[in-house]
C-alpha cells in the first residue's frame, strides 16, 4: 500500500472480503494504528480487535526512554518495577485496567516517586485510559498475545521482493517465488519425518503457564491486582530488556 489512511486499509479489506467472502474473523489483532484498527471493525463488525501486546509494550517503555527516566530506572529497583509493572496492565481484564493503574500510582506516591513519574502516568492516562486505545489493549484471555508471527511472514516476503514497497508484478513474481520455496520445505519435511511448525521456546511456555496462573489467584482474590502487575510484570523481561537495557 502506498497510504495508510483509514479510507485506503477499509477499500483493501472490503476489497478481500469480495473475494472471500466466507472469511469471517471472529479475532483480528493488530498493532494500534487507529486508522487499521477502525478499518477491521467496519469491514468485519462482529471480529474483535485486539492490540498487540508487543506493540505496547514498545510504546509504554520508549515513552519511558523519551522522558529521561531510564538513569532512574538503574539507580532505583522498586521505580524500574513500577514502569515494568505498567507493561502488565495490558494483561488485566479491560475491567480492572484503571484499577491496575491507579494501584500503581498509589505506590509510587507511597514509595515517593510521585514527582519522577507523573509525566509517565500522565501519558499512561492520556493515551491507554481512554478511546480508541483502551478499547483494544486488553489481551486478557487471548490465545495469542502478540502478532510476531504475521511481523515474521512480513519480513520474509519483503526479504524476497527486496524492497519496501514493490511493484505489482515484481510483488506477484516474489509472492510465487516465496510459495514454491515454501512447498518445497514442506515437502521435504514431510518425506524425511521432520516437524513442521516450529516448536515454541520453553520460556514462552513457561510465561503463558505463569501468566494464567497469576491470573487464576487474581480472578478467585487470592492476589490483589497490584501484586498481580508486579508478578506478571517479571514474564515481560524480554520485552522490556529490548527497550530499556
Amino acid at each position: 500500500m502506498t497510504g495508510k489512511s483509514e479510507a485506503e486499509y477499509t477499500a483493501v479489506l472490503q476489497h478481500i472480503h469480495q473475494l472471500v467472502p466466507l472469511f469471517n474473523p471472529t479475532v483480528v489483532m493488530t498493532d494500534f494504528e487507529v486508522g487499521l484498527q477502525n478499518a477491521w471493525k467496519t469491514v468485519f463488525p462482529n471480529a474483535q480487535v485486539v492490540g498487540c501486546y508487543w506493540h505496547f509494550c514498545r510504546a509504554v517503555l520508549k515513552k519511558a526512554r523519551e522522558l529521561g527516566l531510564v538513569p532512574f530506572m538503574n539507580q532505583h529497583r522498586r521505580l524500574k518495577s513500577l514502569i515494568r509493572s505498567a507493561c502488565a496492565l495490558a494483561l488485566l481484564p479491560k475491567n480492572v485496567m484503571a484499577r491496575g493503574l491507579n494501584t500503581l500510582i498509589q505506590e509510587a506516591t507511597r514509595r515517593g516517586y510521585i514527582q519522577l513519574l507523573n509525566g509517565f502516568f500522565l501519558y499512561m492516562i492520556n493515551t491507554w485510559m481512554t478511546d480508541p486505545l483502551f478499547s483494544t489493549m486488553s489481551v486478557y484471555d487471548q490465545p495469542h498475545r502478540t502478532n510476531n508471527v504475521s511481523e515474521s511472514c512480513n519480513r520474509m516476503l519483503r526479504s524476497k521482493t527486496g524492497a519496501h514497497r514493490p511493484g505489482l508484478w515484481h510483488f506477484i513474481t516474489a509472492l510465487r517465488r516465496l510459495e514454491q520455496t515454501s512447498a518445497r520445505t514442506l515437502l521435504a519435511a514431510r518425506r524425511f519425518g521432520f516437524q513442521v511448525a516450529r516448536a515454541r521456546k520453553v520460556s514462552a511456555v513457561n510465561n503463558d503457564i505463569r501468566i494464567r496462573n497469576y491470573t487464576a489467584l487474581l480472578l478467585a482474590g487470592e492476589i490483589s491486582i497490584n501484586r498481580f502487575l508486579h508478578l506478571a510484570s517479571t514474564r515481560v523481561m524480554n520485552v522490556f530488556d529490548q527497550f530499556i537495557v
